[in-house]
């Protein structure tokens, strides 16, 4: 029983870590995160969630177009666990919930991965907005939806889920184009200071619910960073640096992954069943 009554402590504290890291998280990404049994681990997080919630540790809020609960700490868990208790984003303004899935679905498969890498930070879109933001804006004029790495590069991850007007596109792939060009003071991505200096590598990851939504949101960020490219002759000056910089599109089956140096070297665009890119 004490054995049990550990275990079940051990589940309760990385349950209320991980919702204080990432603001909410699902019932699904919890039990992926949390519980190893695949038979029995969604089981397993329902009914730990309704006891967390039961002790008012925790809240949750039925998502209906998501068909999903989506957990959040309250008061009293952050106290158990010494940490300030998340402000709520149920009703926030600024990101909508399919916005906010997405990212920490993005997020929640970068966590799983590093976990066994302790030189490797990830900072989520609710750290970014609760502890940098300030830092971020005064520094880059926008914040990333996520980041993770360490003194020597990180990986700035952008969602898209909507299309752009033409100017907010010209400004976002210049934003890209420059945080690749040199070195950036990056706040938060190092374990022993606040802002390390460092190698910026951008994600930017078409998500959008609807899969033609995708492909439009991507092709016209593609076309635009052609133009700017083109505009600002930067193409074989900063070849290097293209390749860093990677678009990812939500395929259903995973992400098709592609550097915007091989997709403006062979005039690459995504095609419309999402399985390959091509001209």
């Amino acid at each position: 029983m004490t054995n049990n009554n550990t275990i079940g402590e051990k589940h309760t504290d990385k349950i209320l870590n991980m919702l204080a890291k990432f603001g909410s998280g699902t019932t699904t990404q919890i039990a992926d995160l949390v519980y190893s049994d695949k038979k029995e681990k969604q089981r397993l997080a329902n009914r730990k969630l309704n006891k967390l919630e039961s002790e008012n540790l925790t809240i949750s809020k039925k998502l209906k177009d998501f068909k999903t609960h989506s957990h959040q700490l309250k008061k009293h868990g952050g106290i158990k666990i010494g940490k300030k208790p998340t402000d709520t984003i149920f009703n926030s303004p600024d990101f909508s919930y399919a916005h906010r899935l997405k990212v920490n679905e993005i997020a929640f498969a970068f966590y799983k991965h590093i976990e066994k890498y302790p030189n490797v930070k990830l900072i989520t879109e609710y750290e970014i907005q609760t502890l940098f933001q300030d830092d971020f804006l005064n520094r880059f004029s926008k914040v990333p939806d996520t980041l993770v790495g360490n003194e020597q590069s990180c990986i700035w991850v952008e969602v898209e889920m909507s299309r752009k007007g033409t100017k907010a596109k010209r400004e976002f792939c210049l934003s890209m184009l420059d945080l690749t060009f040199n070195l950036k003071s990056i706040p938060g991505i190092s374990n022993d200071q606040q802002i390390a200096t460092t190698l910026v590598k951008p994600r930017i990851v078409s998500a959008a619910k609807n899969r033609s939504l995708r492909i439009s949101v991507i092709n016209t960020i593609i076309q635009t960073f052609r133009d700017v490219i083109q505009e600002y002759d930067i193409y074989n000056r900063e070849a290097t640096e293209l390749q860093n910089i990677e678009i990812w599109v939500s395929s259903g089956k995973g992400y098709l992954k592609v550097n915007l140096f091989e997709i403006l070297k062979n005039g690459y665009l995504f095609k419309a069943k999402l399985d390959k890119i091509g001209k």
